[in-house]
């Protein structure tokens, strides 16, 4: 019963080696040029993701932005971020800006918590939200982190 149940997923999803070599010529083939607008057409980046690899969920979101396909956008970056893929924070952020201002917060204040680099723009991105939303409080807390960041020059005021 067992070697069934790891035949039946070997055939479904390949192998953990067939993955990896699928996910490492999809992360070659966004990282050249303007590849990664193509990615959701690419078909080792659409097998990665379907596998469930957060780079290429990620990849494949960005590229149906790209496109124009704010839905599988939003989807793929969701999956991605379920993943702990902390870019698709920022993406979720970016994207949920003008359709959710709370959604988008919160992915912001996800990405920021993790400290990657430009967090401290993040930050300030966040300063300007609550400030738009009357949290003169939240504004100040934003601004405050991206002053001891190293965008800190950058900061100026909301």
């Amino acid at each position: 019963m067992k070697l069934r149940i790891i035949f039946i997923a070997l055939s479904l999803f390949g192998s953990p080696a067939v993955l990896e070599a699928e996910t490492l010529d999809c992360m070659a083939f966004v990282g050249k040029g303007e590849n990664y607008k193509a990615a959701h057409v690419y078909e080792p980046c659409l097998f990665a993701a379907k596998a469930g690899d957060g780079r290429a969920l990620y990849a494949v979101g960005m590229s149906y932005g790209y496109a124009g396909n704010e839905a599988l956008e939003l989807e793929y970056y969701r999956k991605a971020a379920k993943q702990s893929v902390v870019a698709s924070y920022l993406a979720l952020g970016h994207a949920l800006r003008e359709k959710d201002i709370n959604e988008s917060i919160s992915w912001y204040e996800k990405f920021v918590e993790t400290k990657p680099q430009g967090y401290g723009y993040v930050a300030l991105q966040l300063s300007r939200l609550y400030k738009i939303k009357g949290n003169e409080k939240r504004s100040n807390y934003w601004l405050g982190v991206c002053k001891e960041s190293p965008y800190k020059e950058n900061c100026g005021s909301t």
